[in-house]
């Protein structure tokens, strides 16, 4: 395990966030923690093989709008 992996598990370890709070421009003040430091093409190989070995999971939240009536 990389510096990268062990960052962003041991971010999510006890919760869940928004996959945009790791490009935000104050993500130290969004994980109340240090900077991962990755490059965003960094950050994605990263989290790509994070998914594929399953040792991270993400769920797609819709937006709710109005609803039908």
């Amino acid at each position: 395990m990389d510096k990268g992996e062990y960052w962003l598990l041991d971010s999510v370890v006890e919760g869940w966030y928004p996959l945009v709070w790791l490009v935000s421009e104050d993500i130290e003040g969004a994980f109340n923690k240090r900077n991962h430091d990755l490059k965003r093409d960094e950050l994605v190989s990263v989290l790509k093989h994070l998914f594929w070995r399953g040792d991270l999971f993400a769920q797609r939240l819709e937006k709710s709008g109005p609803k039908d009536r």
